[in-house]
């Protein structure tokens, strides 16, 4: 969900096409004409740290409720349980986490029954982990997240009162993300940090009140790099356990890749460039010359 501000345009005279509107990230400061991390490329020349385009705060939420059919026991195969979401949530390896629907499937003998009334609607998704295999819900983002900036987190947790399956109510949520859609999902059944390019960027500590319970938590964290898919589950340890988790709303500036359509240019680099840029109240554009920025050109 997006909004998007219309306004009037500005009509801009430059001798030499410029660039405009950097992200900051932890490594390369993007907008100060310095080659900050020394690997010899100087502001939005440093692809690897540097995104050249318009950020608009955006929210990634996860409430499991859209599905192609419902599921009817644990996930097995690739045509039942998690896999009958159709909304862009899977697991983000190969363990595969389970989908919980009040429309057939609400748990059993091999997995806990998960707690009602769920907090959001109908579905919701179950995560098994051990010491060696964890299950995640993950979704390639339309927009990147972006280093070194601040999103706000919120989900709910689920713990239950199956004796035979751990679900401690002292418990870490794991936010994991990868900086390419490439490896969602990616190959391999054990803990996901260090499965292809996937990085544990947060740890949000859950303390439940009791069993067969739903807790809402509120938390932030602030990725070191950008981040095309994201992913979430509970850490790898020693006993088994399993938890329950739904309505996951991620809020935070996102790179808004397809704002450049918004600009027109007209001219050339002898007679003169004309720009035609969106221009709102609190926009900021910083100009830049090969992809060097022009200090104090804003």
């Amino acid at each position: 969900m997006k909004t998007i501000l219309q306004s009037p345009s500005k009509w801009i005279y430059l001798v030499t096409l410029l660039l405009f509107t950097v992200v900051v990230s932890a490594q390369e400061i993007c907008d100060n004409g310095i080659d900050d991390d020394g690997d010899g490329l100087i502001d939005i020349n440093d692809q690897e740290d540097c995104y050249c385009g318009a950020v608009s705060v955006d929210i990634v939420n996860g409430d499991f409720e859209d599905y192609s059919c419902c599921p009817d026991n644990v996930t097995f195969l690739p045509d039942n349980g998690i896999y009958c979401l159709i909304d862009g949530w899977e697991p983000a390896s190969g363990g595969t986490s389970d989908y919980y629907n009040t429309c057939d499937f609400l748990g059993g003998v091999l997995v806990p029954t998960i707690p009602l009334p769920m907090p959001s609607g109908e579905g919701a998704v179950g995560f098994f982990n051990t010491v060696n295999y964890q299950e995640s819900v993950g979704v390639c983002l339309d927009n990147p997240m972006l280093s070194g900036e601040t999103y706000d987190l919120s989900f709910y947790i689920g713990f239950h009162s199956n004796t035979s399956i751990n679900s401690p109510l002292d418990v870490d949520l794991i936010v994991y993300g990868t900086p390419t859609c490439d490896d969602f999902p990616v190959t391999g059944f054990s803990c996901l940090d260090g499965l292809g390019q996937w990085e544990e960027i947060a740890v949000i500590p859950v303390s439940g009140t009791m069993d067969s319970s739903w807790l809402y938590v509120e938390s932030s964290f602030i990725p070191n790099f950008n981040v095309a898919a994201i992913a979430f589950s509970t850490q790898c340890v020693s006993a088994t356990q399993y938890h329950f988790f739904d309505d996951v709303t991620v809020t935070g500036p996102f790179l808004d890749e397809e704002s450049g359509d918004e600009i027109v240019m007209t001219g050339d680099c002898i007679n003169g460039v004309q720009l035609e840029v969106p221009f709102d109240v609190g926009s900021t554009y910083q100009w830049y010359l090969d992809g060097i920025a022009i200090a104090g050109a804003t």
